[in-house]
């Protein structure tokens, strides 16, 4: 675990007051800054499969990239798709819910199960809050944004998962998302207006 004096250091170069984008690519004006695509990467990339399966005409398919989820075209014979939300505390492929839908969406998922340590009995996620320094250190276990657009659900999965329960549930609803907040109470809370069917929690 960094010291709080090297991770007071390092914030001062979390500023985007300090990036230009320039017709000759992106100037830094401190040095040792750097731009991290990874809340945003695996969305982008579930955008651009769709896009070749759309230039390929394929009819249909699903595509798993990470925390990220593309869901493209119709399953068929009027069947739905069906697309699990991992347990946050439970061992991999266990399903806390099922979202069931017909048609293109993308769904991305940001927690602190994936990647992290525990330090006495703190756990040291990867998602971390650039106020801070440190992993964000709310009532959040995961979040989930069900969108049309894969770079909107992975930005604002990871987004949404900083802010909190409270501020990031608006946000969502604000942008017009439709989302799943597990909370380390293991209480699950989902947008009011939602447009996928169903929504089964496994107990």
């Amino acid at each position: 675990i960094p010291e709080d004096d090297v991770i007071l250091q390092t914030l001062d170069k979390v500023d985007i007051s300090k990036l230009e984008i320039a017709d000759s690519g992106i100037l830094f004006h401190e040095e040792y800054m750097a731009i991290d695509f990874g809340a945003v990467g695996k969305g982008i990339a579930c955008d651009q499969v769709v896009e070749l399966f759309a230039e390929k005409n394929i009819p249909a398919a699903v595509v798993s990239i990470g925390g990220s989820i593309a869901v493209y075209g119709n399953k068929g014979k009027g069947e739905k798709w069906h697309i699990g939300i991992q347990n946050p505390r439970g061992e991999e492929g266990d399903v806390l819910g099922v979202l069931e839908f017909s048609g293109s969406k993308m769904i991305s998922t940001s927690g602190d199960y994936e990647k992290y340590f525990e330090v006495d009995g703190k756990r040291y996620h990867h998602i971390l809050d650039p106020r801070t320094g440190y992993p964000a250190d709310n009532e959040l276990m995961s979040v989930t944004i069900i969108s049309d657009s894969g770079f909107l659900s992975d930005a604002l999965s990871t987004a949404c998962f900083v802010m909190g329960l409270d501020e990031g549930f608006a946000y969502a609803e604000k942008k017009g998302v439709e989302a799943v907040f597990v909370t380390k109470d293991k209480k699950v809370y989902i947008t009011k207006v939602i447009r996928i069917s169903q929504v089964t929690l496994v107990h």
